[in-house]
């Protein structure tokens, strides 16, 4: 007999896929893993239990059942939910409600089926709810509902006072998103979507109590729609990252969602978030800054970085009696003759310039963290975000960063690639008082050249004498930037350091790292 299924299962598996168009679901397979059908979102391979179309067959063929069940887990990967990202945002949606996730499947069903039976009249659907024998006043409710929504006949029930009042107010409820006749085979709308989700709960949860106090607690009649379980940690982590970048999810909910879902995150390590933290808050903070910094794309110019110090011939004077003979340009004194007064000698001058192989620089970011600027654990803080966007890109290029901290203490991190270790960094804060930068701290942790980056409000208590040492840190060469946090809408300069205003998180994308102060690289030329 199980072979017979086998062979029907994947016949009417062929069949479906044709009916529907392209659907890249791979394979179909028996397993009793679970009570009832489901797609394996890891590799998209439909399963089904054997038992479930074993007792659907003793009142359907094996193939009209197999169909009608196909047509329903087809349904959730055409129509709805239709993508991870939904699912973690229905999640987010009914997180603290009673009841939630149970009745946000029943949701998902009632969209899945609606748009099952519109775009294929025909399908054995209604067969198998009908020989499935809804119980509970919330399936009895949602069975009333299909009857009435398609003109079919998913079973004959009635209804009870506290039924007929949810059953009229789902009418109300747009489930097909229909505008102009026309209905949405795919929800576009995420806010409606979680709109039409609260809806749903508020109408049936009171419903779904009463089953339970009956001792008829509701079962899904097709068993659960996709859930989070169903993905691997890697799936919901760029799924997540993706919401985040496109703002489809606030911090907040994100940050809460990490930390509720500490067990898909502590599967793999790898991108984004890195290595898991056993401290669910230090991870979540850094998953949402990696996932806010790959928003915006930092502009960022190389440098030529071959930096030569030494004498070098840089101009002409006449020679005269006394001068170093290997001072005389030969080719440029009468044949080569020392003729005093009239050849020519060279004047060399201690010269540091570039040579012309271009890279990126390491880079230093001193992080203003005192009691002015927002904690960044707290709420996001413009000057964390910009920091760890500019350090990423500068990361990408193959340079390394050191993170300084300043306010009434001056801490500095040493040269480092590591990527978590310079976001971890800058995530530290410790609302000090005065703020001021420790120059010879700074001073210890300087090595060969590197860029410079400075980011605070403004309220530094010795600004000139920091921006004295950054505009020597050019003529030493390298780059040298200021990103204020203010009010200003126009790039300045003061000295040669470049005075970068930032307002809002926005500003950020707008952010372009390039030469301050451009070198002449022409040997013979002044410095």
């Amino acid at each position: 007999m199980k072979e017979n299924l086998e062979e029907t299962l994947h016949k009417v598996f062929q069949k479906t896929k044709d009916s529907f168009g392209y659907v890249p679901l791979n394979s179909v397979s028996l397993s009793k893993e679970n009570p009832t059908a489901w797609i394996n979102m890891q590799d998209f391979k439909v399963c089904v239990n054997p038992d479930f179309i074993n007792k659907l067959s003793e009142k359907m063929s094996y193939e009209d059942a197999i169909e009608g069940v196909l047509d329903h887990e087809f349904g959730h990967y055409l129509f709805h939910p239709y993508s991870l990202s939904r699912v973690i945002l229905e999640s987010v949606a009914i997180k603290d409600k009673e009841n939630g996730e149970s009745l946000r499947q029943f949701y998902d069903d009632v969209n899945d089926n609606l748009r099952v039976l519109i775009s294929k009249n025909n399908s054995q659907l209604p067969n198998v709810y009908k020989t499935l024998s809804p119980q509970s006043k919330v399936e009895k409710t949602l069975t009333a509902f299909y009857n009435y929504k398609l003109g079919k006949d998913f079973g004959d029930v009635k209804l009870d006072k506290e039924c007929e009042k949810a059953f009229e107010s789902l009418k109300n409820i747009d489930f097909l998103g229909q505008k102009n006749g026309r209905i949405e085979f795919v929800k576009q709308s995420d806010k409606q979507n979680k709109n039409d989700l609260l809806k749903f709960h508020q109408i049936m949860n009171p419903l779904y109590e009463q089953d339970k106090k009956d001792g008829k607690t509701p079962q899904n009649p097709m068993g659960e729609s996709p859930q989070l379980d169903d993905y691997t940690g890697k799936q919901i982590r760029k799924a997540l990252k993706e919401l985040i970048e496109k703002g489809q999810i606030s911090n907040e909910d994100a940050k809460g969602f990490i930390k509720k879902q500490t067990k898909k995150f502590s599967e793999e390590g790898d991108f984004p978030g890195g290595k898991y933290l056993n401290n669910p808050d230090s991870f979540a903070n850094r998953f949402l800054y990696e996932s806010l910094a790959g928003k915006y794309s930092i502009t960022l110019k190389k440098t030529p970085l071959l930096a030569k110090d030494g004498v070098y011939p840089t101009r002409h004077e006449k020679f005269e009696v006394g001068d170093d003979l290997n001072s005389l340009d030969p080719f440029n004194s009468y044949g080569g003759k020392v003729l005093p007064g009239l050849s020519n000698k060279w004047v060399k001058e201690n010269l540091k310039y570039h040579g012309q192989k271009e890279a990126t620089p390491n880079l230093m970011i001193l992080l203003d963290d005192s009691g002015s600027m927002p904690n960044p654990t707290e709420k996001i803080s413009n000057a964390v975000l910009g920091s760890f966007a500019v350090a990423n890109e500068y990361l990408k290029n193959g340079a390394k960063i050191s993170v300084g901290r300043f306010s009434d203490r001056t801490t500095m991190q040493d040269f480092t690639n590591d990527k978590y270790s310079v976001l971890d960094e800058l995530l530290k804060f410790k609302s000090g008082g005065d703020t001021v930068v420790d120059l010879n701290v700074v001073k210890k942790v300087s090595k060969g050249i590197y860029d410079l980056v400075l980011i605070t409000d403004g309220q530094i208590g010795n600004r000139d004498k920091v921006l004295e040492y950054m505009n020597s840190h050019i003529q030493n060469g390298a780059r040298a930037y200021v990103i204020e946090i203010g009010n200003h809408n126009e790039t300045y300069n003061e000295g040669k350091v470049k005075i970068i205003p930032i307002s809002s998180e926005e500003d950020i994308g707008k952010i372009i790292l390039d030469e301050v102060h451009k070198y002449n690289a022409n040997v013979g030329a002044k410095k």
